[in-house]
């Protein structure tokens, strides 16, 4: 069964998984080029916010450049996150022989981009193909054991630790972020939520108003 299963099953499901995995670089990549362009035209932003700001323009060049730094950090460090993550999946499935180790490697690093459920469609494609190959319980509970602990020990330790708690963004947040930006820009919109979220959140934490929003959006610090 498990063999008649990959003969005719598992090169439609590839297939499927392909198909969404490109339909998800492609859009990155679209959001990759406008925001080359975007920071392209912000080349002389200090003089365009000294000129917006009037007297307070200083001050609103040294907010903007604040925010930018934050955002920055957040990208660079969710970047570099997903590729540790990426790695650990692909060296869990290395090490129990799970076929396409690589490519579960690669998705886990994509799919991470997507807050909260990332997490759990990046571990479902590896644990059914472990279901497909192994004969035996002990080895498939092993597997997905310590794959999901992995992912975790990353997502609930790792992850908010370094982002540290200016970024942080409680469950509800990134959930409504998710279905929101979802519905609004389908894969893009939830690969670029939390970023989108996390903007929207510095600046309103340097409107005085809008600072009770901000915290709300966000988590007491532990």
């Amino acid at each position: 069964l498990n063999q008649k299963f990959v003969d005719e099953w598992g090169p439609a499901a590839l297939g499927g998984l392909a198909k969404g995995f490109s339909s998800i670089a492609g859009s990155f990549f679209m959001f990759s080029i406008y925001y080359v362009i975007l920071l392209g035209g912000l080349s002389k932003y200090k003089n365009y916010l000294n000129y917006v700001g009037g007297e307070k323009g200083e001050d609103l060049v040294r907010q903007y450049e604040k925010i930018q730094d934050s955002l920055n950090k957040y990208i660079i460090v969710k970047f570099f996150i997903n590729l540790g993550v990426g790695i650990v999946i692909f060296s869990i499935c290395s090490a129990f022989g799970i076929k396409f180790a690589i490519f579960w490697g690669f998705l886990a690093f994509v799919l991470y981009f997507i807050p909260s459920i990332g997490a759990v469609l990046a571990a479902i494609p590896p644990i059914l193909m472990a279901v497909i190959q192994f004969d035996s319980l002990r080895p498939l509970l092993l597997f997905a054991l310590i794959l999901l602990s992995a992912q975790a020990v990353i997502g609930n330790f790792i992850e908010p630790k370094i982002l540290g708690a200016q970024l942080k963004l409680n469950t509800l947040t990134v959930i409504l972020g998710l279905v929101f930006w979802g519905y609004v820009w389908g894969v893009a919109g939830m690969i670029l939520s939390v970023p989108l979220l996390v903007f929207i959140k510095l600046i309103f934490e340097h409107i005085p108003p809008l600072q009770i929003v901000a915290r709300i959006m966000g988590s007491p610090p532990d």
